[in-house]
């Protein structure tokens, strides 16, 4: 049957909805040809940003289906660099993590997510 979803992940810096970001889920709304990294570590460094103001910045993760990928570097738009996925737009569920919680620890963000989707 192949692969159905992709776990991929947005880092944010303050300039996305300009706001607090706290651990948890939320929905959101992707414009469409929204873009997202595979790579985890890719996401924490755009979640760096020049923002220094505790709270906003974090780590957006989503389980995207893979009928609502546009396109990744090896089949089209997208950053090889930044294994950059390019996703349809829509609603989709995400777990963020605040940019405090992991710094630039990846391995403090994927438990942190654990712990979110493990909640649910």
């Amino acid at each position: 049957k192949g692969v159905t979803h992709l776990t991929l992940y947005r880092g944010v810096n303050g300039n996305w909805g300009n706001r607090k970001y706290e651990l948890g889920l939320e929905e959101v709304r992707l414009q469409p040809a929204s873009s997202f990294s595979s790579s985890l570590n890719t996401a924490i460094e755009f979640s760096a940003g020049s923002s220094e103001e505790f709270g906003t910045r974090a780590v957006y993760a989503i389980q995207v289906p893979a009928a609502d990928i546009l396109s990744t570097p090896r089949t089209g738009v997208g950053c090889l660099s930044e294994e950059e996925v390019v996703v349809l737009g829509g609603k989709y569920r995400a777990v963020v993590v605040p940019r405090e919680v992991g710094e630039t620890n990846s391995k403090l963000y994927a438990d942190a997510i654990d712990e979110v989707l493990e909640r649910e």
